[in-house]
């Protein structure tokens, strides 16, 4: 679950995937392990934490420079190649308009409300001391949601994070 690591990765591969084709598959094998690796940590192993909103719009950012990075090497590679063809013409009018929209997204604040993320409230205020807990099911896999009603685990239990009854319950 660390952000920064996969995006270098991420970068590095879809930079690179022209110029070594081989690299493309091997990053694509590395996310895809990475992928399954965090998935089983955020539902068995870490806890539910308070984080930014904002880092998940900054790793898109630094999705979309990667996607830039590609595009220029693109156009590099076809400078090289074809000197003064239709497609190297194609590639510096994608590359243009990449970079306008890109720095007006960043630097004029156009496109703001195409907002494709969307956050739901996983907290719950406590009545009684008037703080929020966070609750614990929202990392919880969709099959554990039947084990309040079994009454296997208790809502307090979920609340807690600890996700098991008790000894002292059983």
């Amino acid at each position: 679950v660390s952000y920064p690591r996969f995006l270098l990765i991420f970068a590095m591969t879809v930079t690179y995937s022209i110029a070594c084709p081989l690299i493309a598959p091997s990053g694509l094998f590395y996310m895809i392990i990475k992928h399954i690796v965090d998935r089983y940590n955020i539902y068995y192993i870490y806890t539910p934490i308070k984080i930014n909103d904002r880092i998940h719009s900054t790793a898109i950012l630094y999705v979309h420079i990667a996607l830039l990075m590609m595009q220029f090497q693109v156009f590099t590679f076809l400078l090289m190649r074809t000197k003064g063809s239709s497609v190297l013409a194609f590639s510096t009018f994608v590359l243009l308009i990449a970079l306008l929209v890109f720095a007006g997204h960043c630097f004029f604040h156009w496109f703001r409300n195409i907002n494709h993320l969307t956050y739901s409230v996983t907290t719950k205020l406590n009545k009684r001391s008037k703080k929020y807990d966070y609750c614990a099911c929202a990392y919880a896999p969709p099959v554990f949601n039947g084990l309040v009603d079994d009454g296997v685990v208790t809502r307090d239990d979920l609340m807690s994070g600890t996700g098991m009854a008790s000894s002292s319950d059983a």
